[in-house]
Parts: C-alpha cells; structure tokens; sequence
C-alpha cells in the first residue's frame, strides 16, 4: 500500500522564515528578519515616524516674532513715508494699488513667517530672499524725514535679524527634524 507523506525536515515551511514571497514568513523585502537589506533594495530602512513632531527652538520663535515686529515697523513707515509723499505731491492721494500691494506684501510676510515656524523650509528660504531684497531700502532711507528714516531701518534691521535667526544651529535642525517627521509621517500613513 502506500505509506504515508512524510514531510521534508528540511523545508520548515510556510511561516519559518525563509519561504520567500509569503507574507508574514519574512520573505519579502522589509520583512522583520528578512536578508533583504542590499544596497538599492526600496523597501530597506523606510524611515520610522518619529515619536513626537520636533521641539520649535527658540530661535525660530524669536525669527517669527521680529518679522511681526518687523512687519508693525513697515506699517508705522509706510505711514509716515505716505504723509511725506502727499506733502511733497502737493496734496496728491497716492493710489489704491499702492496701499493695495504694501498690504499684500506685509500679509505674504507674516503667512511666510507662520509657516517657517511651523518648520516649513522653503518658506524659510523665501523669507531669507525677501530680507536681502528689503536691503535695497537702505537707498532712500532718509528722503522722507529722520523718523520715517529711523522706523524704516528698525524694519530693515528686525527683518534681516530673522533671517539670520532661521539658519542658526537650533534652526538647522528644527527645520531638517520637521522633514524627517513630515516625511515619516506620509509614509508611516
């Protein structure tokens, strides 16, 4: 008659560890316990979501702040250069656009600074752009009167101290932390 299978002891079978291609038996790429780990291998050393989004350091908080501080100087310089205008101008009201885009460009500022301190590093990028460009204003400081003169470099000065606060070493890492956790949390998801 016929004898019984026996099975093979040399195959421990599904779930032993070394059936590849079956889930669950670490023979597929990223598996616990899987020799999948060559070089090039997608699936080896997925980041991990870290435990806890990253600490805001100081400086960020500082940089966030001086452009508020920054952006309320512009705005008390805008006025004060507005009435120098209109005195210059002979009583001319300066346009809607004017006002318009001065309004506009302190809002895109400040939206720039939450989302720097929310460790968003493009945003940190432009906001350093913005800062070189306000150095252009050092041209015609004075033209409009010492306190315009003074308030716009106040502005200059805070504005150009946040950028400088955003790449200290506390900031470098925040915001390379804030990428990695962004990162880990997409594809932790």
């Amino acid at each position: 008659m016929s004898e019984p299978m026996q099975s093979n002891t040399n195959h421990p079978g599904p779930g032993a560890g070394n059936n590849p291609g079956v889930p669950g038996a670490g023979g597929y790429p990223g598996a616990p316990g899987s020799n999948y780990n060559y070089a090039g291998n997608p699936y080896a050393g997925m980041p991990q979501a870290p435990a806890a989004e990253p600490v805001r350091p100081r400086t960020v908080e500082l940089a966030f702040w001086l452009v508020i501080a920054s952006s309320v100087l512009n705005i008390l310089n805008y006025f004060l250069t507005l009435n120098y205008v209109t005195e210059m101008s002979g009583g001319a009201v300066v346009t809607g656009a004017a006002a318009g885009g001065f309004i506009f460009g302190t809002a895109i500022r400040i939206a720039l600074a939450a989302l720097a301190r929310q460790g968003q590093n493009w945003a940190r990028i432009v906001l350093t752009v913005f800062a070189a460009l306000s150095l252009t204003g050092l041209l015609g400081l004075f033209v409009a009167g010492p306190l315009a003169g003074l308030t716009g470099l106040l502005a200059i000065a805070t504005f150009v101290a946040a950028a400088v606060m955003l790449f200290l070493k506390p900031s470098n890492e925040f915001f390379t932390a804030s990428k990695a956790y962004r990162q880990a949390k997409k594809f932790a998801a």
